[in-house]
């Protein structure tokens, strides 16, 4: 099967997953929380996972675009976003209620600094202050043991057999995606010391298939879905099949 057959492939089998969770039914008895603060919270974790779930999906859809339109290696920081969020979801399908939480003090702390940011020559409106307060939200301190894992690797290192892959090749788009040597180096070609470089405008070789990539985050992510969202029935044997098809086209 020639480069093009397969992103061909990969592009079906990703429309295939997609299709998947767009006919998924919705998680039922957890959607609306009421009064206390854990039945809030689980709540919340099925509504996080959902977002986490499609912005996964369509970024995945994006990034393929990318690719098809010759674009590829550009597309790289989206695929770090795909990889990144396919781990967030198995966070949340490890630790549920807690994900939300952490996620609650991650955005205050981020709010913080913004507000901290001002200075003489550049500041907030009153009414962008007042939509920032608006966002932040007491967060329960039932689950500041989790805290550490706010921290991707931290949390990788929990779980090294599941999520070491997906690390690596998030820590691999990482250097492409910012600027470092790895985001320069498909736009130059290095001749020899005397006659130097000679540089490019599009990068000389794409090195990675993202069609592929986004394949096996979405089938990962689609996993973590499920379990943290308690709808496995409805997924488990298609995807069995949908990953029996990825094995196939990454052996083929």
């Amino acid at each position: 099967m020639d480069d093009q057959a397969r992103r061909e492939a990969y592009t079906a089998l990703y429309s295939d997953i997609r299709d998947l969770v767009g006919a998924a039914p919705a998680p039922s008895g957890t959607l609306y929380g009421s009064g206390e603060r854990a039945r809030l919270s689980d709540a919340a974790a099925v509504a996080l996972s959902w977002g986490w779930m499609i912005r996964l999906l369509r970024t995945g859809e994006a990034a393929i675009q990318l690719e098809a339109a010759g674009y590829g290696e550009e597309a790289s920081p989206l695929v770090r976003s795909i990889l990144e969020h396919a781990v967030r979801l198995y966070w949340v399908a490890q630790v549920g209620a807690g994900a939300v939480e952490v996620a609650l003090r991650e955005r205050n702390e981020s709010i913080k600094k913004m507000r901290e940011s001002q200075s003489a020559t550049w500041s907030y409106t009153d009414e962008e202050i007042a939509a920032l307060e608006a966002l932040q939200m007491e967060s329960s301190k039932e689950f500041l043991s989790l805290d550490t894992q706010s921290s991707l690797r931290n949390f990788v290192r929990k779980h090294p057999e599941k999520l070491m892959p997906v690390y690596q090749g998030w820590l691999l788009e990482t250097q492409r995606s910012h600027p470092t040597l790895s985001s320069a180096r498909p736009y130059y070609t290095i001749e020899d010391i005397e006659a130097g470089y000679i540089l490019d405008h599009e990068p000389d070789e794409v090195n990675h298939q993202i069609s592929g990539q986004v394949c096996a985050a979405a089938l990962f992510g689609v996993s973590s879905y499920a379990e943290a969202t308690k709808t496995n029935g409805h997924f488990e044997e298609p995807l069995g099949i949908l990953n029996a098809r990825y094995i196939e086209l990454i052996q083929g």
